[in-house]
């Protein structure tokens, strides 16, 4: 979708979103991703954190329930019904994460909510987490708006602990301005209820980290490498951490770190050493990839089985993966 199609007369104030009358046809600057499943006891808050949002733009609201067993779908057919000019929503009739396809991924099973996305600038919301900030979107649209090298916009939030049992309370200080450099050579936790970012550059993915199931760090790690991060040192939103959430699985636990290991290594090895910011990447690197670092990386790399997979995207430039990371220690 070209930039020209984001025509608007911006209001002269914020207001609700809910009192807002846009013109037929008027594609939304921002649109919000929800994906839900059994979130019976929590949905309502987090459709109630997008809906008080005030802005002076557009906005689409769209929600993905993925074939829950509980109320879920019921709760937010309610909000649709209410609100159909804001929400618009998908119900999966069979479960998307038990139908995956070959490559771990179940993008092509959710491909028709995906196509829905029309905005320039996406919003994530898990259902289990809401937004406490009514200008939460005004304040990220208007620096992404006015910023340009910047890929996305964060903020804090409160980490609630819902009955877990090993509760990490320790979250790395935040870098208020990142690059990417620094999101690959520091800790950085960003909430994924807290990220405003710009479509298109995630949409334009190559097809690889299309093919995988990722997590969101590594999600993070890709934006980054299309352009900066930016934080707002203000809490806006409350991330959960709960017995159902995805993190609290030992299994997909492993898997994503897999998936992320993988897809990490691509963009700093593919991504970045063949765009026009190939020295800031092999600076970047170089920090990294060092001494018994460098050793680690590649004897987790190994265990992974991904070093084929590596190696098979550097065979143009004729030089293997463990000779790359070895000559960047070096240089």
């Amino acid at each position: 979708m070209s930039e020209n199609q984001y025509k608007y007369t911006p209001l002269a104030e914020p207001i609700p979103i809910t009192e807002q009358d846009w013109p037929e046809g008027t594609v939304p600057l921002v649109h919000t991703r929800t994906m839900t499943y059994n979130h019976e006891g929590y949905i309502r808050e987090c459709i109630e954190g997008v809906l008080m949002q005030k802005t002076t733009f557009p906005v689409q609201i769209l929600i993905h329930d993925d074939a829950s067993t509980d109320r879920t779908a019921e709760i937010v057919k309610e909000y649709e019904e209410k609100y159909p000019q804001l929400i618009k929503a998908y119900y999966q009739e069979e479960n998307t994460y038990q139908i995956r396809d070959k490559y771990g991924s179940f993008r092509g099973s959710r491909k028709e909510f995906f196509d829905w996305r029309t905005g320039k600038y996406e919003a994530l919301c898990e259902g289990d987490d809401y937004w406490t900030d009514p200008l939460k979107l005004q304040k990220q649209a208007k620096f992404l708006e006015e910023n340009n090298e910047y890929s996305i916009c964060s903020h804090d939030v409160e980490i609630v602990f819902e009955n877990v049992e090993e509760k990490k309370n320790f979250y790395p200080e935040p870098i208020i301005d990142a690059s990417f450099k620094d999101v690959i050579n520091h800790p950085i936790y960003i909430a994924m209820n807290s990220i405003l970012y710009r479509r298109k550059l995630f949409n334009d993915r190559p097809n690889w980290y299309s093919k995988m199931h990722a997590g969101h760090y590594a999600m993070i790690v890709y934006l980054a490498s299309k352009g900066d991060v930016y934080f707002i040192n203000e809490k806006m939103g409350v991330k959960r951490k709960n017995p159902g959430g995805i993190t609290q699985d030992e299994s997909r636990r492993k898997r994503l770190r897999k998936n992320n290991l993988k897809i990490r290594s691509r963009i700093i090895l593919f991504e970045g050493l063949l765009n026009e910011k190939s020295n800031v990447y092999k600076d970047a690197i170089a920090v990294k990839l060092q001494k018994l670092y460098l050793r680690s990386v590649v004897t987790e790399l190994k265990r992974l089985n991904v070093m084929r997979s590596v190696n098979s995207m550097l065979k143009f430039v004729k030089i293997t993966a463990y000779q790359l990371l070895t000559d960047i220690e070096h240089a």
